[in-house]
């Protein structure tokens, strides 16, 4: 899986969604997202982007394991993932 570090941005807007995301009681890393192509829309879902670490404590008691991390430009990272034995 692909993620960036929503901690890393240094873009002034970022920093105010963020913001407006603590006001909320939600992590800074909650986007509200729809696509559109054409005529056709999704609903509008929850997508969540997590530091490296944040990450693995959501894996925690998952039972999956994080096998391998892939470094990008930050702030994005891709992590290979493992079912656990």
């Amino acid at each position: 899986m692909d993620t960036i570090d929503p901690h890393v941005s240094t873009n002034p807007s970022h920093a105010e969604y963020h913001r407006r995301n603590r006001r909320r009681n939600r992590l800074i890393g909650q986007v509200r997202l729809g696509h559109r192509y054409e005529v056709y829309a999704s609903p509008w879902f929850d997508f969540f982007m997590a530091s490296l670490e944040e990450s693995r404590g959501i894996l925690e008691g998952t039972g999956w394991m994080m096998e391998r991390t892939i470094n990008a430009n930050e702030p994005w990272y891709w992590m290979i993932l493992g079912k656990m034995p």
